[in-house]
């Protein structure tokens, strides 16, 4: 594994895994359009092929042919879109960061960008455990891919985002539970209208869909470890009140239900 550049140091807290694995995807599984991943990636193919794309607000999809050999980095903040024509096996993570320099650096990508997987030994096998024991492996895989980048031009929205940190922070660490706007807008001294003009125009998206997005991907996340029924996963997503609308929402997300997503294999 590359080492991380001394210039680039790590604290704990400015890179977190979501979730993680090497999955069989199917073209049942595979083929879905999302309107907003909060979150980056990282995809190696193993075997097969597929397409990605990243769609940015009133442009045409901006599609990539995924192959393996090389890794890729999917910039997070757009809808995204999915297609194959047969099965491949990918190893996959998916990440957010805190850290202002990195979170530039990935919104500069207007695209998925490609790294060759020959520079990074076991880069399959760290990507794939980054959300769990391979964690630090994971952190400094990601910094040294960043580190690949061209330096980002300024952020227009840099001081918006320092601001919003403390709340971003607190949303993705406690987002399971019944958050309010209005009480996240508490946290950094903002009136509720103005934290949610910042968030979406820094997130791309607005508070309550974030949240969703973050709570579907804990809801993938023990669907794929099995051992939980779907009313359960529900329940410990936030939803135990009203696991239909967990179904529903689920599947306008993911373009399938709940059950039909964990058969096909997650």
């Amino acid at each position: 594994m590359a080492r991380t550049p001394a210039h680039l140091s790590f604290p704990p807290m400015d890179i977190r895994f979501w979730s993680g694995a090497r999955t069989h995807c199917t073209v049942a599984r595979w083929n879905n359009d999302v309107p907003h991943e909060p979150w980056s990636k990282l995809y190696l193919l193993a075997s097969g092929r597929a397409r990605y794309a990243v769609v940015w607000p009133g442009e045409a999809p901006r599609w990539t042919e995924l192959r393996p050999g090389s890794i890729y980095l999917v910039p997070g903040g757009c809808r995204q879109i999915n297609a194959c024509d047969r099965d491949f096996v990918l190893d996959w993570c998916h990440f957010t960061v805190q850290d202002e320099s990195l979170a530039a650096r990935i919104a500069a990508c207007e695209r998925l960008i490609a790294f060759p997987a020959a520079d990074f030994p076991g880069a399959g096998e760290v990507i794939a455990q980054a959300s769990g024991a391979g964690r630090l492996r994971g952190c400094a895989l990601v910094y040294a891919l960043l580190a690949r980048l061209p330096e980002p031009v300024a952020d227009l929205y840099a001081a918006d985002r320092r601001r919003l940190a403390p709340a971003v922070g607190y949303l993705e660490y406690h987002f399971l539970k019944p958050l309010t706007v209005a009480g996240l807008a508490r946290l950094v001294g903002l009136s509720p209208s103005r934290f949610q003009t910042l968030f979406r125009r820094t997130h791309g998206t607005s508070v309550k869909a974030y949240q969703i997005s973050l709570r579907l991907a804990e809801a993938k996340r023990l669907l794929r470890a099995g051992g939980y029924s779907v009313a359960e996963v529900a329940a410990r997503c936030g939803y135990a009140d009203n696991p239909f609308n967990f179904t529903r929402l689920f599947t306008q997300r993911s373009g399938v239900s709940p059950t039909a997503w964990r058969a096909a294999g997650g």
